[in-house]
């Protein structure tokens, strides 16, 4: 099964941009105050949870190697 987002940072950045794109303009502006007022708790959950969702990542991505 392919991943469902990109791995390389700028291919991750295009696939954004080209979402954006698609979005009308009151959808736009949505995202952006859903950004505005959840970005924080999400970067902070992010740095809090993101060591151990990566170890828990990388773990899985070893075991499917071995089989």
């Amino acid at each position: 099964m392919p991943p469902l987002l990109p791995r390389n940072p700028m291919a991750a950045g295009l696939a954004a941009y080209g979402l954006w794109r698609k979005l009308t303009p009151a959808q736009r502006k949505l995202l952006l105050v859903a950004a505005r007022t959840h970005g924080p708790k999400v970067a902070a959950a992010a740095r809090t949870h993101g060591p151990k969702v990566a170890a828990a990542a990388a773990s899985v991505a070893a075991a499917r190697r071995k089989r």
